[in-house]
């Protein structure tokens, strides 16, 4: 969190990526950081390295199924704002990765407006549940 500023800073001003910032402020991403963690949780291999190429998926091992398929998701949320990135407009996803998964254009409209959908039902779940008891707004 104290590192936020000067990650944001590089994004906006030096027109980074989210990523390229994370490894130049801190010494590494979230990606890499994530994948080190899920290791460590004895995670199945397959979803350690999704975790850790979900930004780079051409890196990622001969088993790239789920790989493509969080760092497709991943990046329709941030292209829509979702989530911290704040390089939406300039991250796409990857040609190889979309031609992997058969994504068209279409799907990808049709994804992002799903998204857009399912999280403004899961916040109104949300705002909409009553406090436990005891407990205050």
């Amino acid at each position: 969190a104290d590192e936020l500023p000067a990650i944001r800073q590089r994004v906006e001003r030096d027109h980074y990526s989210f990523e390229q910032a994370e490894r130049e402020v801190v010494g590494y991403d979230h990606a890499e950081l994530g994948a080190m963690v899920a290791e460590r949780w004895n995670f199945p291999n397959d979803l350690v390295q999704a975790v850790r190429w979900h930004h780079e998926p051409n890196k990622a091992g001969a088993d790239r199924q789920a790989v493509d398929i969080i760092h497709v998701a991943d990046s329709l949320c941030v292209m829509q704002g979702i989530g911290i990135g704040h390089d939406g407009l300039s991250y796409r996803p990857c040609a190889d990765s979309l031609q992997r998964l058969n994504v068209t254009g279409v799907i990808i409209e049709t994804a992002t407006s799903q998204i857009l959908d399912s999280l403004a039902e899961i916040e109104s779940i949300f705002t909409e549940m009553p406090a436990p008891v005891g407990v205050g707004r």
